[in-house]
């Protein structure tokens, strides 16, 4: 029968590896996954709950998402993505989203559709991440 004896520091080393891989596979891949599919849909409600004004090119056409980080790391955020406005209909988002000041002196509605569209979404986010990761999916 052979001795095989593994000092107490390589066992830490060994498990730590073990969990690093796993959280670069596993976790990575969820985490990708899922805010991929969750900006899909916050980009789906926005353009859909945005508001349309008298203009001739709609605001919420321009409504768009896109990837702005994507590493192989196993700490720290691994991927992330954007929501933005194209064109130079992005100076609208703020005024929509908080009001602004009318010339008559009265102050404009704020739709707030961009908060109200990031905290639906941002629920199931979580709740899908949480489910992905402990299913080890």
């Amino acid at each position: 029968m052979a001795d095989y004896r593994i000092s107490p520091n390589e066992i830490v080393d060994t498990v730590e590896k073990v969990l690093k891989d796993y959280e670069k596979d596993v976790v990575g891949k969820a985490v990708k996954k899922e805010t991929k599919k969750a900006m899909k849909e916050l980009v789906r409600v926005t353009k859909a709950t945005a508001p349309v004004g008298r203009r001739k090119k709609h605001y919420k056409e321009n409504i768009k998402s896109k990837k702005y980080l994507d590493k192989d790391s196993a700490t720290g955020l691994s991927y992330g993505e954007v929501w933005y406005v194209d064109g130079s209909d992005y100076r609208l988002t703020h005024l929509l989203e908080h009001g602004h000041q009318l010339r008559n002196g009265k102050r404009s509605r704020a739709f707030k559709f961009v908060e109200k569209a990031c905290n639906e979404v941002e629920k199931n986010y979580i709740k899908s991440l949480t489910e992905a990761i402990e299913n080890g999916k």
